[in-house]
């Protein structure tokens, strides 16, 4: 099991910059970008060395990068008319940043209300940037609509249903995609 932000030394500086430990505001979204993708790149060294024994299920990878920051870019530019122009601008460039990075073999998008996800995050004592009302809707919309970069590989499932609910489904896609788990 890993997550991004990772355990590494970027991943802690990231998760202080999202905490607000590190600044009162995100830096731009290309500042955040190219964090996530040198705390990727440490990250994919080891998935490579576990995934020779066994799967690997990362909490989040490129994708969410993909999602995050192309709606930060967005949320930097106060004009309205340039702002799907700003988030299309950095989803290519974060494209571009993950063009040769270890791709997934199967994602799931984990769709959740900002509501449901509100009560699952209580417990937290920060809320970070990302967790704000807004982000939280700009957020969830944008995984529902996300099919695009590898739609065979990308499954949607409703994650307002209990945990051991959501995990079953899972389970039943990867025993559907790789006949495992009999």
């Amino acid at each position: 099991w890993t997550c991004e932000p990772t355990t590494s030394f970027l991943g802690r500086f990231i998760r202080d910059i999202f905490e607000g430990r590190q600044a009162d505001t995100l830096p731009p979204w290309k500042v955040m970008s190219l964090l996530f993708q040198a705390d990727r790149e440490l990250h994919i060294s080891k998935i490579q060395e576990e995934r020779k024994d066994s799967w690997v299920v990362c909490d989040r990878y490129w994708i969410s990068s993909y999602i995050y920051q192309s709606l930060s870019a967005e949320q930097e530019e106060p004009n309205r008319r340039i702002k799907l122009a700003e988030r299309k601008k950095a989803q290519e460039y974060i494209l571009e940043l993950n063009r040769h990075v270890l791709q997934p073999d199967l994602v799931f998008i984990l769709d959740v209300t900002p509501s449901v996800a509100l009560t699952r995050t209580t417990s937290k004592q920060t809320e970070d940037f990302y967790e704000k009302s807004e982000m939280r809707r700009a957020t969830a919309e944008a995984y529902k609509n996300y099919f695009g970069l590898f739609e065979e590989n990308v499954v949607h499932i409703n994650a307002d249903k209990p945990a051991a609910i959501v995990a079953f489904e899972v389970l039943t896609e990867v025993h559907k995609k790789y006949e495992v788990l009999r």
